[in-house]
């Protein structure tokens, strides 16, 4: 990957003892290549089912790689440290990116944001520099959990409320608490009660036409991603295909092994 190069670089974030020093391109080098490639803007008004999802982007490599490439939407996992919105998929990796320097890379792309809340307690930081940024809501979209009191990213009935208020517009994604029938009416219930865009991420093996069917008779979008250790599908397209034939009306977010942004 070629990295331009830049005489002075003006970080928007001041350096912060919680995030140690890492090789990669600088702020001002993420926010040179967000501005590279127009063309792959997320469409101002288009569904979700319109995303080309790039899966992780949590380092400065992998966003920078990201960028590059034709990815119309960008996702990055929010840990909070030190008080702090990070961006890390687990609780014990190092952080090279606070979220505000991820979202100011995002939107200055004209990408959808992606935002997997994996630390409910970062969500007011986050609130508060996605409103400082202006983005548009139908350029956001928020993945939390539901009736998981034991997950970190457990997202209370009165957090919901304030995240919906202030971006109405935006896509709220629940995880699937469990993959049976309860767990199903629980989020249900939830995209009933925050209402506006909403939907379920599915893994791929449970993506099945029966739980699509009952999914999509509740009014609730169905997104379907896959974790390439457990399951894979040889053929993205076909799999893709397959997926939009059984009723899929949401994201498909597909990865191969081999995938460059398949890593954490």
């Amino acid at each position: 990957m070629k990295i331009m190069t830049v005489v002075t670089a003006t970080a928007t974030t001041p350096p912060l003892s919680a995030i140690p020093a890492a090789p990669g391109p600088t702020d001002a080098e993420l926010l040179m290549l967000a501005a590279a490639h127009p063309e792959y803007e997320f469409p101002r008004h288009a569904p979700l089912s319109a995303a080309h999802n790039a899966h992780y982007t949590n380092t400065r490599a992998q966003l920078a790689y990201a960028l590059e490439h034709s990815y119309n939407e960008l996702e990055g996992d929010v840990r909070f440290r030190d008080g702090i919105a990070v961006m890390a998929h687990d609780s014990d990796r190092a952080a090279d990116l606070t979220f505000e320097q991820w979202a100011i890379a995002v939107a200055r792309s004209g990408r959808m944001l992606r935002i997997d809340l994996k630390d409910i307690k970062a969500l007011p930081g986050v609130m508060a520099t996605v409103k400082r940024l202006g983005i548009p809501d139908n350029r956001l979209s928020f993945n939390v959990s539901v009736y998981m009191p034991f997950m970190s990213s457990n997202a209370s009935a009165t957090q919901l409320d304030d995240l919906r208020a202030r971006f109405p517009e935006s896509y709220i994604t629940f995880n699937l608490p469990f993959p049976a029938l309860p767990g199903y009416w629980l989020v249900e219930h939830s995209a009933h009660r925050v209402g506006g865009p909403t939907g379920v991420a599915l893994m791929g093996q449970l993506a099945t036409a029966s739980a699509i069917a009952h999914l999509r008779k509740h009014g609730v979008t169905v997104n379907v991603w896959n974790h390439p250790p457990l399951w894979a599908p040889e053929d993205v397209a076909a799999e893709t295909a397959r997926l939009r034939a059984l009723g899929v009306d949401g994201q498909i977010d597909l990865r191969r092994e081999d995938d460059p942004l398949a890593g954490d």
